[in-house]
């Protein structure tokens, strides 16, 4: 064999290269796979629900998502960017990345010939509904979805990276993927899924000692939601604070640019929505916190201070990560996890309202390190998190009542997780503080995780 072919780590008479090969793991393409189906049956769910059973005159099938590909089709014919936010009733409440990126893919197809969400629409008439047609909505939301299922992947690093393998692996990837639909496909917000695959990646690069890209990458998961600010803390207490400024401008400009147009063309909408965010009681769920916000009109709360509560505890989690590793100097990886899922929880926890597709991120996140703990835990963290789901859909008279339930059932999926006391690991460089353990271990199954 020839020295290029055995750099290229095939044969000369075909095959695939070892390299290529040791890392299409049979783990690797059942997650690849279920990126693939979870994609195609959205994107077919999402087709049959605007020209099927919208057309039947059902407009609750139109969900935010469909809502933003129609603003996007508007923005992108009359270069309306710097009017994301305009007027009271708009559905951007976030930072636009997300919709930036819509806008995007309308011109990409308009560069192709492609007529915009809009034209491809026939309205039906005597009726309310829309008949979906053309190329434009199946490569827009195909798009979409492949991006927020795409967070399965930061799931799968984070999983070996804690020395998951085996049946419990392939089940908690099962689940993960069923949350993010629920998530992106039901209640039409693949954005907070493309926030949380962002974020997932960014602490992948964390334990990684890899920086810089974390930080890019959590700007632009904050670019896309602010909730990713819940976990930042935590992730920068892991690093000596003279770090500290060199990542905060990293994470801040993607969401300082992604602002920005919509900032000076419209300041006094894009101030409301960004940072006063609006939100609707009526639509929502209220929580007991909605008695002591800010009632702007009728039928509006402000997010208001309680949201500051969630904040600082994040703060506080990131503390005592901080003096823990400096103390000891390693962290267990899955401990981090669990941490994270524990500061995503506290946006049900002190939110005025909640819509049900908030409790999403911190499953996701549960489910991975529970079944690092033990299938018994898996299975406890499986059906609280279908507990809690189905529980955030409920309508109830009382909002007490609902959030206690929320939170509780929640709370218990998140608790599943729990790190088991065990002596710390002292790392190479205790007395900096910011080593990881991150050594090989034996998995499920018997299979030895090694770190990417």
């Amino acid at each position: 064999m020839n020295t290029a072919t055995e750099m290229l780590g095939g044969s000369r008479f075909g095959g695939i290269p070892r390299r290529i090969g040791s890392r299409l793991s049979p783990t690797t393409i059942w997650a690849g796979s279920l990126i693939v189906v979870a994609t195609i049956s959205a994107t077919l769910w999402t087709s049959w629900a605007m020209s099927s059973s919208y057309a039947r005159g059902h407009p609750g099938n139109m969900t935010d998502f469909t809502w933003a590909i129609l603003n996007a089709g508007g923005q992108s014919r009359v270069g309306g960017l710097a009017r994301l936010y305009a007027g009271d009733g708009s559905i951007l409440v976030a930072l636009p990345g997300f919709q930036l990126f819509l806008v995007f893919l309308v011109r990409l197809l308009g560069f192709f010939g492609a007529s915009t969400p809009a034209d491809k629409l026939v309205i039906l008439h005597g009726r309310v509904g829309y008949s979906a047609i053309g190329v434009v909505w199946p490569a827009m939301v195909s798009a979409a979805y492949s991006l927020a299922f795409a967070t399965v992947i930061a799931v799968l690093a984070l999983a070996r990276r804690c020395a998951l393998g085996g049946t419990r692996l392939a089940l908690s990837l099962v689940a993960a993927v069923a949350a993010l639909w629920w998530m992106s496909v039901i209640w039409g917000h693949p954005d907070d899924a493309v926030a949380l695959g962002l974020l997932l990646t960014a602490v992948s690069l964390f334990l990684r000692q890899r920086d810089r890209g974390a930080a890019w990458l959590l700007g632009a998961g904050f670019a896309v939601q602010p909730l990713v600010l819940l976990a930042a803390p935590l992730l920068f207490a892991l690093r000596p604070m003279r770090d500290w400024p060199r990542l905060l401008v990293r994470a801040a400009v993607p969401g300082a640019l992604a602002v920005m147009i919509p900032l000076l063309g419209d300041p006094r909408d894009t101030w409301r929505q960004v940072v006063d965010q609006p939100t609707y009681p009526g639509v929502g769920h209220p929580t007991p916190w909605v008695s002591v916000v800010a009632h702007p009109t009728a039928g509006v709360v402000y997010a208001g201070w309680p949201r500051a509560l969630g904040v600082a505890l994040a703060v506080a989690a990131a503390a005592s990560i901080a003096r823990k590793t400096r103390r000891h100097g390693a962290v267990d990886p899955s401990e981090i996890l669990w941490m994270v899922a524990v500061c995503l929880f506290l946006r049900c926890v002190f939110e005025s309202v909640i819509f049900p597709y908030y409790v999403v991120p911190s499953i996701l996140l549960s489910l991975v390190v529970s079944a690092v703990r033990s299938p018994l835990r898996l299975m406890a963290c499986v059906v609280a998190s279908a507990v809690a789901a189905y529980t955030a859909t409920l309508r109830m008279g009382d909002p007490v009542l609902y959030w206690a339930l929320v939170v509780g059932c929640l709370g218990a999926a998140v608790m599943a997780g729990r790190p088991v006391e065990r002596p710390d690991k002292v790392g190479e460089y205790a007395d900096q503080g910011v080593l990881l353990v991150d050594e090989p271990r034996v998995a499920a199954g018997g299979e030895v995780a090694v770190p990417a």
